[in-house]
């Protein structure tokens, strides 16, 4: 069963009407919310966050999401990030998974296929944590040994 936490969310879109909107049907499907405009921005706050996801734009003013997908992996290879568009193509979504993006998502998206997104990164957002703890539990353990 799929653990309710919530999960810690980057929002990066240039559009704030998009942010804004976006952001609260992300609070109301149990999320806590940063939302930027730029990828500048969302490099700052990766660098000094510890994000469950990334959900960003494909198509911004200076960068692209595929541009935040390479310079975010560079920094943070474990971490998941989505990229989303109104610019659907075969190429582009090919382009982000290469990269190393987790999903990517057309728009417009329904609430419900928001939801199951979500779902799916909290499965391994609660892997990657069990896993930390595992880590953590297995370096005390040998650090009292002997």
């Amino acid at each position: 069963m799929i653990q309710k936490f919530p999960l810690q969310v980057l929002l990066v879109d240039d559009d704030s009407n998009i942010r804004r909107t976006l952001s609260l049907s992300l609070k109301d499907l149990n999320c806590v919310v940063d939302a930027v405009p730029s990828v500048d921005e969302a490099l700052k706050k990766i660098g000094s966050h510890d994000y469950d996801l990334v959900l960003t734009d494909f198509k911004m003013e200076n960068m692209t999401g595929l541009d935040l997908v390479k310079q975010a992996k560079a920094v943070r290879p474990d971490l998941t990030l989505v990229v989303m568009t109104a610019f659907a193509s075969f190429d582009n979504a090919v382009s982000v998974i290469r990269e190393g993006a987790f999903d990517y998502l057309p728009k417009p998206f329904t609430s419900a296929q928001l939801s199951l997104l979500l779902n799916k990164i909290r499965e391994v957002a609660a892997l990657r944590r069990e896993n930390q703890d595992l880590k953590k539990s297995k370096s005390r353990r040998d650090y009292f040994s002997g």
